[in-house]
């Protein structure tokens, strides 16, 4: 493509935000209807919605339970922390958002029944200060989620109304829920504390245990609602925030939102209570399963110590009293160390074994007993053996609401069994090891062991007793000092939890809704919902839509509007549509008449900046048109690349243009066809050329047909290829008097009008108009009748020559 050719898009941008203002300029109507609506709209929400407040507590985690810690010195190595010695905090966090630990809380409350008033368009949640109470029969299935509304005809009587579409009914024996498909209508007139009876709710309501003045709910209606408490409880879960305050402090903090201050106060109030006891309950539940497993120790310990014991006593009455060499006192002082150990590592294998035994019973993994406490300094299976606690516990959990075949209880299933199955092959490891270290004791102990073998037999035997009763003894004393940390331990009621800030309300006032930001959200939206119809509708960054914008972008007038035709089911124009397509060509042949009035100046340009906008459609229907009204007409087909002539008029078997160029043609009456049926209608066809047609269009033979032709014909009209893409028109485009650029609706684009503005603007051609195609309505009439542009010639004296 050479220097002359056209890039379009250049400066689209620039076209775009013109358009654009422009459409917004079209539409303010929108603007001045949306935006009032939007604002009203926003301002009615923040005076009648319910007002959300934020409340929140502190709580300080000891995660270290140096609180509990048994010993003098914190520091010391005999500073051992028996129960629950170190905390996760966010395995904490996690357990005060745990389901049960709220359902619980919530359930405590009575937060499944909640008391609305509605005072016009006004309606808020109560809570405390009621004009009733109502007490649900725990074994009863009751509709939930609808408000029933009771008006208070006297002292002692009530009428209870309900009215409520599809509802559900909530199930607390079996803690389901289901929907009921059907209208709920009820109505009757009962005493307070008399029984409510029906087939979807069974409750009793009575007055309050304190006075309330009735003048305070005058004229206002008083309605109550009842909730299931697995909803409930799911719906704090959601609105309840829990987090550090600092990633390097222990204080965790609590947030909830709700309608009643004192109501989200008591809550957070009472989960904290509840969690600090569930501390305590797990502490005592653990220590006891400690205490059971070192008590049945002992026992066995004691009996094998008061056996030793016994024999030494014996043996030492039946033989007198026997002194023990230097040599067997060291040997017996290295045997007691040694067996010491050696019960120790025994002591922790029975564990490792008892704990391999829980774990193929799932019932009772809650029963066994972490590491720490038995002096076994492992964090990696203590930490293991808790995370699988809380898996089964979860599973537990959800397999109530969601069922055993579910997908995320079959998926915990998967993921409990690996996690079983890596803490067993952990353990397993660890007696291997415990088993290789009592070898080796054992070896130690055969040692020292045959040292006393040389001995005397009295001596000897004396030593074995001896050592027997101080192995059981040191035991014994072992496992009663791991016994007197635990039992102190659990003596201590000292949480490790404590509340730093009591629940409170966070500022001073309501949190949502914000008023300003409703506000400034009504009125954005407001401005986007007719910016987004502007955008949807009109496709304003790319396409052409109305002859405003041709005007406001293309510097250069509209000669006509085409009509839009619509075509039937067999492919033939609508009449209605034909009759308008006819007149928009009347309209442009008439324009064209009075702007070329030198019978000279007859040859018409016909272009396009691309394929597709109807440059053919317009020049074959203009010839039609002029032919049909006794004028003899010319159409010649220039796009030699991709020529479309003769498929709108007919099929030409025969030479064409490109012969005639080529000098292939001598004559060029050769090329001119007849139009079969439209007298004086003669057309040159063409065919496409490979390669640049160039050094063919700069023919001078081209210059010859014209000057033949021109005096032989009314109007030459030059099928012309687009301007946009190649730069073939502008290289004959010095033949053509008035040059027509067809732009289509909704199919070229905007930044179009500004490249052609850019030619009339560098001088490339002069008299240059716009066919504006397929218009639909009555815009198709517009032309030089209506249009009025300031460089016009004499607009006012050619619409007094059409009126006429």
């Amino acid at each position: 493509m050479d220097q002359n050719n056209i890039v379009l898009g250049s400066e689209s941008s620039e076209i775009n935000i013109k358009a654009f203002l422009s459409r917004i300029w079209e539409n303010k109507l929108y603007f001045l209807i949306c935006v009032p609506a939007c604002l009203i709209v926003a301002y009615l929400y923040t005076k009648y919605a319910a007002p959300t407040y934020e409340v929140a507590t502190s709580l300080l985690m000891d995660v270290s339970a140096s609180s509990r810690t048994i010993g003098t010195d914190q520091n010391s190595a005999e500073a051992i922390g028996t129960i629950d010695a170190e905390k996760n905090l966010v395995n904490e966090i996690g357990v005060i958002k745990s389901f049960n630990l709220i359902a619980k809380t919530v359930e405590e409350l009575g937060f499944n029944v909640s008391y609305h008033t509605k005072d016009g368009l006004k309606k808020r949640e109560e809570y405390g200060y009621f004009p009733f109470e109502v007490v649900q029969n725990e074994t009863s299935s009751q509709a939930i989620d609808i408000l029933y509304h009771v008006e208070i005809l006297s002292e002692s009587e009530y009428r209870l109304n309900v009215d409520a579409g599809e509802f559900y009914v909530y199930n607390p024996s079996t803690k389901s829920s289901r929907e009921v498909k059907q209208s709920l209508e009820f109505s009757g007139t009962y005493q307070f504390g008399q029984e409510v009876l029906h087939d979807f709710f069974r409750f009793t309501i009575k007055k309050p245990s304190y006075r309330v003045s009735m003048a305070e709910f005058k004229g206002i209606d008083l309605f109550f609602s009842l909730h299931s408490i697995e909803d409930l409880a799911q719906a704090y879960i959601d609105k309840l925030d829990v987090a550090q305050s600092d990633l390097q402090g222990s204080i965790i903090q609590m947030i909830i939102r709700g309608e009643v201050v004192q109501k989200e106060e008591d809550f957070l109030n009472a989960l904290t209570k509840n969690y600090i006891q569930s501390q305590l309950d797990r502490r005592k539940s653990v220590g006891s399963g400690q205490i059971d497993y070192i008590r049945e120790s002992l026992t066995q310990v004691g009996e094998n110590l008061n056996t030793a014991e016994r024999e030494l006593e014996n043996y030492r009455r039946s033989r007198g009293a026997i002194n023990i060499s230097r040599t067997a006192t060291l040997s017996l002082d290295r045997i007691n160390a040694l067996e010491g150990e050696k019960g120790k590592l025994e002591l922790n294998n029975l564990y490792y074994k008892s704990v391999l035994e829980e774990l193929k019973d799932t019932s009772g993994i809650n029963s066994v007993v972490m590491p720490s406490t038995q002096g076994i300094n492992d964090p990696v299976l203590n930490d293991a053996l808790v995370e699988l606690r809380k898996k089964y516990a979860k599973r537990n959990r959800d397999a109530q609401f969601k069922g055993e075949k579910s997908m995320d209880i079959i998926s915990l299933d998967k993921e409990i069994s690996q996690a079983r199955k890596t803490i067993a092959d952990n353990i397993t490891s660890l007696v291997k090891q415990s088993e290789m270290t009592l070898d080796e004791k054992s070896r130690q102990i055969g040692s020292e062991t045959s040292k006393l073998s040389r001995l005397p037999s009295n001596e000897r035997n004396l030593v074995k007793l001896e050592r027997d009763r101080d192995s059981y003894a040191n035991t014994f004393n072992y496992l009663k000092q791991q016994l007197t940390k635990i039992e102190i331990a659990q003596v201590n009621e000292m949480p490790d939890t404590q509340v730093i800030d009591k629940p409170r309300m966070q500022g001073d006032g309501p949190v949502a809704p914000q008023k300003m930001l409703i506000l400034l959200l009504g009125l954005l939206v407001g401005m986007f919902i007719p910016l987004g119809f502007i955008v949807v509708s009109s496709s304003v960054s790319e396409h052409i839509l109305t002859i405003d914008q041709i005007e406001r972008y293309a510097g250069i007038p509209v000669a006509s509007s085409i009509g839009h035709f619509g075509m039937d089911k067999y492919g033939k124009i609508i009449d209605e549509h034909k009759w308008k397509l006819v007149e928009s060509f009347r309209d442009l042949s008439a324009s064209l008449q009075f702007l070329l009035p030198n019978s000279q100046n007859n040859i018409i340009g016909v272009t396009s900046t691309i394929p597709g906008e109807g440059k053919t459609f317009c020049a074959t229907n203009l010839g039609m048109i002029f032919a049909e009204g006794g004028k003899k007409i010319l159409l010649v087909d220039t796009d030699l690349r991709n020529p479309s002539l003769v498929e709108d008029i007919e099929r030409v078997k025969g030479k064409g243009l490109v012969n005639y160029l080529r000098g292939e043609i001598e004559f060029i009456n050769e090329i001119i066809y007849e139009h079969e049926e439209i007298e004086n209608l003669h057309y040159i066809p063409t065919y496409p050329i490979d390669g640049n047609p160039h050094k063919l269009l700069t023919s001078p033979k081209l210059k010859t047909i014209l000057n033949d032709l021109r005096d032989e014909y009314d109007y030459i009209i030059f099928d012309s290829p687009p301007i946009g893409l190649v730069s073939d028109y502008l290289l004959i485009s010095k033949y053509f008097d008035i040059h027509l650029f067809v732009v289509r609706r909704k199919y070229s684009k905007l930044q179009y009008l500004h490249d052609i503005d850019k030619i009339r603007q560098r001088g490339n051609l002069q008299n240059m108009y716009i066919i504006f195609n397929d218009v639909k309505d009555d815009a198709f009439k517009y032309g030089y009748n209506n249009y009025e542009y300031r460089d016009s010639r004499k607009i006012k004296d050619i619409k007094k020559k059409i009126r006429k």
